[in-house]
């Protein structure tokens, strides 16, 4: 019996193996902490090009991707660093005044609702810096101009995450694949976005039809894919 290496069997297996790279090399460069952001960045820069897009070489691509986002990346790991101080501190409030209190359950509100709030921003944001010249403000205001647009296909991924943290905090054996297989579920929804962005409201989106990350250029009156 004649195998083709062309069956759907080894496309999704090498998707897998990707997955599991991508995520091998991310877990190794957060080990820092200070690197977590541009390690970020350059996974889903690889998860769409390569296992989405299927263009160029997985270690290469990541690697691109850190290099030309590392210096914002790491500005903005400082901040999400103290933004991580400043939730430790009022969960310690929380813990000190107790949760039934009117005070403690103030305090565990307000705390869930920064997570909240932040990993929404985030959602956006981390993907945006690897995809758009643009500085910091201009990435935080898209990304909540994206994130207002497209919260049906924002808040489940949002939430699919919460549940991928604790399915690695019960078995931390799934960080040999979860963080890349989360960044490649998040390129679907989030390129068809970036792609309505580019054809709709961008200045001369003909300078990006034949990019990777576009699709065959829309016809005249259409407007794009959903999703």
């Amino acid at each position: 019996m004649r195998v083709s290496f062309d069956s759907k069997f080894f496309e999704v297996s090498g998707r897998i193996v990707d997955m599991m790279i991508l995520s091998l090399f991310w877990v190794v460069l957060c080990l820092p902490l200070i690197t977590i952001v541009p390690a970020s960045i350059a996974m889903y820069y690889a998860a769409a090009k390569v296992i989405r897009r299927e263009t160029g070489k997985l270690i290469p691509e990541f690697f691109r991707g850190l290099k030309e986002n590392f210096r914002q990346g790491f500005a903005l790991n400082v901040i999400y660093l103290l933004l991580a101080g400043f939730l430790y501190v009022i969960s310690q409030f929380a813990q000190f005044n107790g949760l039934g209190t009117a005070i403690g359950n103030l305090y565990y509100v307000f705390l869930l609702v920064c997570i909240l709030v932040l990993a929404c921003v985030t959602y956006y944001l981390l993907p945006i810096l690897s995809r758009f010249q643009i500085n910091l403000m201009g990435a935080l205001r898209l990304s909540l101009y994206f994130g207002s647009k497209n919260l049906g296909t924002m808040i489940p991924l949002v939430i699919t995450f919460a549940g991928f943290c604790a399915a690695v905090y019960v078995f931390p054996m799934l960080l040999m694949i979860a963080p890349g297989f989360y960044a490649y579920l998040m390129t679907k929804p989030i390129e068809a976005t970036f792609r309505r962005y580019i054809r709709e409201e961008m200045p001369n989106p003909e300078a990006h039809y034949g990019m990777w990350y576009m699709d065959e250029p829309a016809l005249p009156g259409e407007k794009g894919e959903e999703g």
